[in-house]
């Protein structure tokens, strides 16, 4: 068995922004103007992960994980939310270098706005790279598709991303990543949304299984109808015990 479980506190310099099921803001339904003013706001965010895996060979194994968690908003709390899933999925050893992983999944999504609220499915696949003892390269790609019970916040999304983490010390794991998303919604007008997210974190071992994690994303959304941009700095401080 593996578990994680933690808090996570997160300040967001322009909490509405383009993705993340924001469209509009404060129960706004339409898309215009969306993220053109920009508003900061801070959040909870309580999870927890927990599952298991099994051997099917020396260099593969199967795994399924549940998970959970809640989000509050100092101010916007129409994008307060609860998310429970599941997911199941494969990771083999390729090589002494290369590791392969492969999942799918499912989750329940519940917004403090009903119209939020939905269901959906979705995978990913990652490879992971030992390039060094303390240094390896991580890459990802992922799919989710969102049915909601506003078809304006339905959507198909797909995302890759990089990631570069280094060892600099037995109790501390620095980790730097860029990552693509775009979500294309049901709307009747094709409307359709896309972030670039460069990303910094660091692990630091406080104690044996309980972390310290923070970490900073900087985005740059941008909507197609009508055209505009928005960026988002985010930064994240927070606790965990993993098992």
């Amino acid at each position: 068995m593996f578990y994680d479980v933690g808090i996570k506190t997160i300040y967001e310099d322009n909490v509405i922004g383009l993705l993340t099921d924001k469209r509009g803001g404060m129960g706004n339904t339409s898309p215009k103007n969306t993220g053109s003013q920009q508003r900061g706001d801070l959040s909870a965010n309580l999870f927890a992960d927990i599952g298991g895996s099994k051997d099917i060979s020396g260099d593969a194994s199967l795994f399924l994980v549940g998970s959970a968690e809640h989000t509050s908003y100092s101010t916007f709390t129409e994008f307060d939310s609860t998310i429970g899933g599941l997911g199941a999925g494969a990771s083999a050893k390729l090589s002494d270098q290369v590791t392969a992983r492969i999942a799918v999944s499912g989750k329940i999504k519940r917004f403090e706005d009903s119209r939020r609220n939905s269901a959906s499915y979705g995978g990913n696949f990652a490879l992971k790279e030992q390039i060094r003892p303390r240094f390896y390269l991580k890459e990802i790609y992922e799919y989710e598709k969102n049915n909601a019970d506003s078809p304006q916040f339905s959507y198909v999304g797909n995302s890759i991303g990089i990631w570069a983490g280094f060892l600099v010390a037995p109790q501390t794991k620095l980790s730097l990543g860029y990552s693509y998303l775009k979500r294309d919604y049901d709307d009747p007008s094709g409307f359709f949304a896309t972030s670039h997210t460069v990303s910094a974190a660091l692990e630091y071992e406080l104690a044996k299984r309980w972390y310290f994690d923070t970490g900073l994303d900087l985005v740059t959304n941008h909507a197609s109808e009508p055209s505009t941009t928005a960026e988002d700095n985010i930064l994240s401080v927070g606790i965990r015990y993993s098992y």
